[in-house]
């Protein structure tokens, strides 16, 4: 999912801090009332509505595992034969 832009999301706060409810901002805006609602908050607390970090911030689930060998299988896998 692509974030909205920085423009827009600028826009929303102006519009809620001019005393527009967030249910109204979701639907002059086209978004949804809980992104209005996160805006606001994160606003409130940071002072700013800058885009959150979407993905590459979790831990390889591949991590930890071993090397596969020359013939790129697991060696464990290797002891199997398909006959």
């Amino acid at each position: 999912m692509k974030a909205y832009s920085k423009d827009l999301r600028e826009k929303i706060i102006r519009a809620l801090e001019s005393g527009m409810s967030q249910t109204q901002a979701s639907i002059a805006f086209g978004v949804c009332r809980m992104t209005v609602s996160g805006y606001w908050q994160r606003y409130k607390k940071e002072g700013q509505v800058y885009c959150k970090q979407i993905g590459g911030y979790g831990k390889s689930k591949l991590r930890g595992l071993k090397t596969r060998s020359s013939n790129g299988l697991r060696p464990s896998l290797n002891s199997h034969s398909s006959n």
